[in-house]
């Protein structure tokens, strides 16, 4: 039996996967927002970091916009968080069809969404809401 501290062992490495951008996503997204004057938000379930920097790499995330804003980069908790007030809607669970009961100012949705750029850690429910405020 070996006794505690004794066990030697040795890093061996790491390793990181990164997918890269489709050809042609930037000067898509720069389009739409620039050229067509559409509102671009990431919604993703990927970790805040992870989703805030394909959001600075596909030109989502400007850096006039940085990490000043209240709402600019919002995990899903902090989204649903920041709504609970006002009236209730109703969403649906896309894997259940269960409903979901939310209470939601329609004026809070509306400064949050405004200023809204990544939404990380999205769940199908939070993904429903944001839809369905719009």
């Amino acid at each position: 039996m070996i006794a505690q501290g004794e066990l030697k062992l040795v890093w061996i490495g790491a390793f990181g996967l990164k997918d890269p951008l489709r050809p042609g996503v930037f000067k898509s997204i720069q389009y739409a927002r620039d050229k067509s004057g559409l509102g671009v938000k990431l919604v993703s379930g990927d970790h805040k970091n992870t989703a805030k920097a394909v959001a600075i790499q596909s030109g989502i995330l400007r850096p006039e916009h940085g990490d000043n804003g209240k709402f600019s980069i919002m995990t899903g908790e902090q989204f649903r968080k920041s709504l609970r007030q006002g009236e209730t809607i109703t969403t649906y669970d896309p894997l259940t069809n269960e409903p979901i009961r939310t209470r939601v100012d329609q004026y809070t949705f509306d400064d949050v969404l405004r200023e809204l750029k990544v939404l990380a850690r999205a769940t199908p429910a939070d993904k429903n809401m944001l839809i369905t405020g719009l």
